[in-house]
């Protein structure tokens, strides 16, 4: 194994290559996928900043892990979802070189708000069982992990469902979710990338992006877990979803 220091980007933007088209964009798009993006891997210490890190993030390791796992599904779901048509989906996204990382992240905020709003609280429920009362213990943790990953996949299928409006080659000023499509089509208002310092381990099948020594001592200081994004050079990861079923409702409604 070796180590090397790196700069990496917290980003939700989608740069998409010269010449892009339908035939090749599995092909680029396929390796933000490798990614671990399954259930184990989601950063659950950070579920009580979600909604802050989403909205107003801070340049650190933390948030680096939320939009390098939220675009590795969102990305899957590109190529691997529920749509009408896969065909014209990935002819609407190469040709309008939509921003369906924003796209995604906006309706994980607009999910996670409503919810917010609905139960009058300022922050979702900790998923991790070192931030709460430990007299709750894991019957809480497993409880509060089950919610989120109702509100993840409420917010996956209108993810999903607007890729397929934009599918459908609308007119920019046509809606859906209350936003235009040319709205959805640059991924709303995604906040700007953020420059993050890590150690990349490399190994016999991938690498490890780790914190690096700043933020490892800030998150150790603060008594929060520190937990590596693992990325496989191969594609070894199955789509995995975060819950045993898919929300009943559409439209921001909860399951």
């Amino acid at each position: 194994m070796s180590e090397s220091y790196e700069i990496l980007q917290a980003e939700w933007d989608i740069t998409y290559p010269v010449g892009c088209d339908a035939a090749s964009l599995t092909g680029f798009l396929r390796p933000l996928t490798y990614v671990d993006h399954g259930l184990n891997a989601f950063p659950w210490h950070v579920v009580g900043r979600l909604v802050k890190q989403l909205e107003d993030p801070e340049p650190n390791f933390e948030y680096l892990h939320i939009t390098k796992y939220c675009v590795a599904r969102a990305t899957l779901l590109a190529l691997m979802g529920d749509v009408l048509d896969q065909r014209k989906l990935h002819a609407a996204l190469s040709k309008h070189q939509v921003q369906f990382g924003g796209i995604y992240r906006n309706h994980l905020i607009r999910v996670f708000r409503s919810f917010l709003e609905k139960n009058n609280i300022a922050k979702l429920p900790e998923c991790d069982i070192h931030m709460i009362d430990p007299l709750h213990g894991e019957g809480q943790v497993a409880k509060n992990r089950n919610l989120l990953q109702c509100l993840i996949h409420t917010a996956e299928f209108d993810y999903t469902n607007t890729l397929i409006f934009l599918s459908l080659a609308p007119d920019d000023d046509e809606k859906i979710y209350e936003q235009t499509a040319g709205y959805w089509g640059r991924g709303g208002e995604m906040p700007k990338g953020s420059s993050i310092p890590v150690v990349v381990t490399l190994h016999a099948t991938g690498y490890y992006i780790n914190p690096c020594k700043e933020d490892a001592k800030r998150m150790s200081s603060a008594g929060r877990r520190m937990q590596k994004i693992t990325v496989r050079l191969q594609e070894v990861f199955e789509f995995e979803t975060l819950a045993s079923h898919r929300p009943t409702h559409g439209h921001g409604e909860q399951c």
